[in-house]
């Protein structure tokens, strides 16, 4: 009986330590936890850091607090970098203090938070998770396992889109890998909060770009790829993260800003690898901006080289006119097509990326949007 007891006080991990749920909340990460018994007692678990950038998000952080400490992953560096929040989350971080590094001050926004906390970190794998959103339960003890595989650079998982109430909204299949390394470039999109990375590749690639204010991690994710290449990318189907869409958010707020960064590094990227000249391929980006794609390009130059066949610049178009059509850029549209009309017979593509965006009412979305572009009207 005696040993029983003991038994399960050593089973037991941070719930029965960490302070009592808010408003008396139930189920993960509240009152649930990652089991201790279920880690494997003879697999060396590589340490993880997460950093998490902070700033006025006291509704929502100690949520995503819980969700990192009751994961009870074996070898965790949790460090939060807050910019100076004015609302309830430095009583927060003061409550879970023990079990976390934290510091409040001014930063220059999100990629510099995450920079500080890169300074700071020891770990062997890294990620950051934003304020507003929160981990699966079980999802570092998969990312502790997967990295026990020397080839793996790379770890991508599946996401959950969930509302501001945390209802599910549907679930993203996490970061798009292409056949090869030239396509999975030219998507130049992450899935952020289910992409973890050794930090051996991190260290070769340099801080986040504060240029950049909406994708500097598509940018990272960039130099990653050029760095590792595609096959050192473990793709899984597991959900990590819970990302979470409220009237705050910068997804639901600055879609535009979305794009305009999306435009600047496909016109990076296409011009990197093709070097050629701008009648060649258009984005209708200001001076500013094309001076902005022109440093970024600048700064792969110490990377490998990847050599891009002919074939791709329809993918390059493809790319560009699916963000101009998602977001009624109708004159961008037309200018692809005038500049590359095979956009007309390779629809299939980009129709498909677009179903997924808009299941509902697509024929009467496509049906509007295509005659702005074609007939103008």
């Amino acid at each position: 009986m005696e040993s029983n007891i003991l038994q399960s006080k050593k089973n037991k991990g941070l719930l029965s330590k960490l302070p009592p749920p808010a408003n008396k909340k139930t189920g993960w990460p509240w009152t649930v936890e990652t089991p201790l018994p279920e880690y494997d007692p003879d697999h060396v678990y590589p340490k993880i850091s997460i950093i998490t950038p902070s700033y006025n998000q006291g509704e929502f952080i100690e949520q995503t607090i819980r969700s990192v400490l009751l994961q009870n992953y074996p070898n965790l560096e949790y460090i939060i970098l807050d910019g100076g929040s004015t609302d309830q989350t430095i009583e927060i971080l003061k409550k879970y203090t023990p079990w976390i590094s934290w510091i409040s001050e001014k930063d220059e926004g999100q990629a510099d938070a995450i920079n500080k906390g890169l300074l700071k970190c020891t770990g062997q794998v890294f990620n950051w998770i934003n304020s507003d959103d929160w981990y699966e339960p079980g999802a570092l003890k998969r990312i502790g396992e997967v990295f026990g595989v020397p080839d793996i650079q790379i770890y991508a998982g599946r996401e959950r889109m969930v509302s501001e109430a945390g209802k599910e909204l549907s679930i993203h299949p996490g970061t798009p890998l292409g056949k090869d390394i030239q396509e999975t470039l030219i998507y130049s999109q992450i899935n952020q909060p289910a992409t973890f990375v050794r930090m051996a590749l991190l260290q070769q690639t340099a801080f986040l770009r504060k240029d950049l204010l909406y994708l500097f991690d598509a940018e990272w994710w960039l130099r990653l790829v050029m760095l590792a290449g595609r096959d050192a990318v473990y793709k899984d189907k597991l959900i990590i993260d819970n990302f979470r869409l409220h009237e705050d958010s910068k997804t639901m707020n600055y879609g535009l800003e979305f794009y305009r960064e999306k435009r600047i590094l496909l016109y990076a990227l296409y011009f990197y690898f093709y070097k050629k000249t701008e009648a060649n391929f258009t984005l209708n980006l200001s001076e500013e901006e094309k001076k902005l794609a022109k440093r970024i390009q600048e700064s792969w130059k110490s990377l490998p080289s990847t050599t891009f066949n002919k074939k791709y610049v329809n993918v390059f178009y493809e790319e560009a006119f699916f963000h101009a059509f998602v977001h009624y850029d109708y004159d961008l549209c037309r200018a692809l097509i005038s500049k590359n009309p095979k956009l007309l017979l390779s629809s299939r593509r980009w129709v498909k990326k677009i179903i997924v965006l808009f299941p509902r009412g697509i024929v009467k979305f496509l049906r509007k949007t295509w005659n702005k572009i074609i007939y103008n009207k």
